[in-house]
């Protein structure tokens, strides 16, 4: 990853994180995140330098001038037993004793736990803390979304944006395309998102900070899926009724983000349905192996997809839009392998709480 330019206007505070997400499976883009934040008088947050590995962002310190500043504070955030935040704040010295400093340590943590659930796998609860943020009018959103189009791999921003495009609402939602998660992502090596990136205006405005090196890695009974969309989120500020041009961008957009699923090895996705069972998934582990199961006796949808336990315990579904991409594929013996890569707590809503990474290992020869 290459580093922004040498700042070269007065700054009050840097704060140097470093985001180390552990996971059973080898699809983390960067298992070690370092990135340093620099903060103007006025509360500015720009995004100094970022690296994979600690010998170069040591190296992009020493140019800092970091000697000028003194360590204020140093913690450390515990994400799960395995993945933390380690955030050090430095403060430059001689400061006017009235001049006052917001503290923003809170809102980069926020954001780089953002980056942490993605890499996780866990989508929707992402892009929920990403929405969340953008309602309050995060100072640090700008930086933030630099650094997320630069260390989120292109495959992994498109199955972000297919979960949430495909993956994500009820039948009325005909007219909606969440602009401000496709600005959020940046250019994707997506045909229709990059041409209406480049087509509107606002988006001229907004530096390109897409730039990684080319080494970097990619990185119980019958049952009704839909019924358990009921409660899926509302659309979000970013939507608003499309005209006919978007209206022909939108299923340009989802046909390419259906074959993102039946093209690629392996994508994300949640497990539905929970409620509808009585498996507790809290006595999941991540790493643990499940299986998918076409259910073509299913009254409610006969394209329905479950998911199972290893011991054979039916725990959820597959989305009715994912399972009607996979069916005919699992029907004619391809075979899917999904596990589980993070389980999040009960209080958690239901549709919410499973997170499995989907991966093809056979192919059909009809």
């Amino acid at each position: 990853m290459k580093s922004l330019p040498m700042l070269r206007i007065p700054i009050v505070r840097y704060y140097c994180l470093h985001l180390h997400t552990h996971a059973p499976h080898d699809t983390v883009p960067y298992p070690d995140l370092y990135a340093s934040f620099a903060q103007t008088a006025y509360s500015q947050m720009i995004l100094s330098d970022v690296a994979s590995d600690q010998k170069t962002m040591q190296k992009q310190a020493r140019n800092t001038a970091l000697d000028e500043f003194q360590v204020i504070e140093n913690y450390t955030a515990k994400l799960d037993d395995h993945s933390t935040i380690n955030i050090t704040i430095y403060e430059a010295y001689d400061l006017p004793k009235d001049l006052l400093i917001a503290d923003l340590s809170e809102e980069l943590l926020e954001t780089l736990e953002i980056i942490y659930l993605f890499y996780k796998g866990a989508i929707f609860p992402g892009i929920h803390k990403l929405e969340m943020l953008l309602d309050m009018g995060v100072i640090a959103m700008l930086p933030f979304r630099e650094i997320l189009s630069r260390v989120l791999p292109d495959m992994l921003k498109i199955n972000i944006l297919a979960e949430y495009q495909l993956m994500n609402f009820d039948k009325h939602d005909d007219d909606f395309i969440d602009f401000n998660l496709i600005w959020f992502l940046g250019k994707l090596n997506l045909q229709t998102v990059d041409k209406f990136l480049s087509d509107n205006d606002w988006h001229h405005d907004t530096p390109d900070f897409n730039n990684r090196d080319e080494e970097s890695p990619p990185f119980g009974d019958a049952y009704d899926p839909a019924e358990s969309e009921s409660n899926d989120a509302d659309a979000s500020a970013g939507a608003f009724d499309l005209n006919e041009e978007d209206r022909l961008l939108k299923t340009e957009l989802e046909n390419e983000l259906k074959h993102f699923y039946q093209d690629q090895s392996h994508f994300y996705t949640r497990v539905v349905g929970l409620r509808h069972t009585e498996f507790d998934i809290s006595t999941l582990s991540e790493g643990a192996r499940l299986t998918l199961v076409p259910e073509p006796e299913n009254t409610h949808d006969p394209m329905a997809v479950s998911v199972h336990s290893a011991r054979g315990e039916k725990i959820g579904y597959l989305k009715k839009e994912l399972a009607a991409l996979l069916f005919s594929e699992l029907r004619q013996g391809v075979v899917f392998h999904a596990t589980v890569v993070k389980v999040l707590p009960d209080a958690e809503e239901a549709n919410l709480r499973l997170h499995i990474l989907v991966r093809k290992w056979t192919h059909h020869f009809n």
